[in-house]
């Protein structure tokens, strides 16, 4: 990746930027991310390493939303800007969150089976 790709919560206290590559989307469709979100999650995931905080670190707070998982919110505007799957590798970045253009595609939905009653998937 030649270029940081940036990204902040709604009202700009929280900013950080990933210096290598991000995946595909992915659209997560599990009760947590629905709750969370209020919809579905579009999520592109970093390596833990390629990411840094540049602004507003004292705004970032945590919600433990499981033993395998905690979501960083801003504290000022209550942006879900991303989740942390506490393994240490990765960061899962809320695509709201960043900067356009992404350039990024789709690449896949998880947790179909878990998905709303009120919207179809695409496919058979």
């Amino acid at each position: 990746m030649s270029e940081a790709i940036r990204g902040s919560c709604h009202c700009g206290a929280i900013r950080y930027q990933v210096t290598g590559e991000l995946t595909g989307v992915i659209h997560c469709h599990c009760s947590d991310c629905r709750r969370w979100h209020g919809h579905f999650a579009a999520y592109a995931v970093a390596k833990l390493a390629d990411f840094k905080i540049t602004e507003g670190a004292d705004k970032l707070k945590w919600y433990e939303s499981s033993e395998k998982a905690r979501r960083g919110f801003c504290s000022e505007c209550g942006s879900s800007i991303f989740k942390d799957n506490k393994d240490g590798e990765k960061i899962v970045l809320s695509m709201g969150a960043l900067e356009v253009p992404t350039h990024l595609a789709f690449l896949k939905n998880i947790f179909e089976g878990s998905k709303g009653d009120y919207y179809k998937l695409p496919g058979p």
